[in-house]
């Protein structure tokens, strides 16, 4: 069973300032990282807690994360360090996922120890998500295109967090053919984009398309978004998202009577 993502827990100094820590990763592997021992304006702390059943070591930022996890049995360790809540030169992102099999957390600041581990589709394996989980809509012309040899299936957590990041749905409605609905779709697309490549918090590329679908009598009319995300337990689920608006729903819900072209 693949690691369940839990994203990126903080950012940790990469000039090996600091205190170091020696988090569990990949293969019984450590990952060193650097943390101030010294609170200040911009850092927050690193908590540390620990299960014992499970040999399970969580760090994490949220009070709130601190709290759920000792509801679960988890000793509070104390804090760890400081560390950074968000990206700057100085820093690399520390990736946190979860291993369901081992009930254990593993930590890296490698993004590609994650995607090689974590919860992905082929893409023979996406097109068998996609035929599945689309086929009420398909109308007679069905086109599935996927650029890509292999896809990252986030979390519904960080899929959101990205379209809210993109504030695609603040946009205004322009005008036909300038700001419609494919634009939105684009733009939304984008935003996955950037987050994967430009902000380098992926190797691969998101499972986050565009769908080309409409009415029966107009079968081609309107553009909406797809995401497949991991449920973290081996699962992947797709929604179909209006891009206008950032709702998200099941297929089930048929917002699109049919649909002719996929793109991801």
């Amino acid at each position: 069973m693949a690691w369940a993502d839990e994203g990126i827990e903080c950012y940790v100094s990469n000039e090996k300032k600091g205190e170091s820590l020696e988090l569990p990763s990949e293969g019984g592997k450590k990952c060193t990282c650097y943390v101030s021992a010294r609170i200040s304006k911009v850092l927050v702390p690193l908590y540390h807690l620990y299960n014992q059943q499970y040999d399970d070591h969580l760090y994490c930022t949220s009070s709130e994360e601190v709290d759920e996890f000792k509801g679960k049995g988890y000793k509070d360790q104390g804090r760890a360090g400081c560390v950074r809540p968000h990206k700057v030169g100085t820093h690399d992102p520390l990736f946190r996922a979860y291993d369901p099999d081992a009930k254990r957390h593993f930590y890296t600041t490698d993004v590609t120890v994650i995607d090689k581990n974590g919860p992905t589709l082929t893409r023979d394996a996406l097109e068998t998500v996609l035929k599945k989980e689309l086929d009420g809509y398909f109308a007679e012309r069905k086109d599935i295109f996927l650029a890509d040899d292999k896809y990252f299936c986030t979390t519904r957590k960080t899929a959101e967090a990205i379209i809210k990041e993109a504030k695609v749905n603040d946009k205004e409605y322009f005008a036909p053919d300038v700001g419609d609905c494919d634009d939105y779709a684009h733009l939304l697309k984008s935003a996955f984009i950037v987050d994967a490549w430009i902000d380098k918090k992926r190797s691969l590329p998101y499972a986050f398309g565009i769908l080309w679908g409409g009415q029966q009598d107009d079968p081609a009319n309107h553009a909406m978004n797809f995401v497949i995300v991991s449920g973290g337990d081996g699962s992947f689920e797709l929604w179909v998202i209006e891009p206008k608006d950032s709702t998200w729903y099941e297929p089930s819900k048929k917002k699109l009577e049919s649909i002719c072209l996929v793109i991801c």
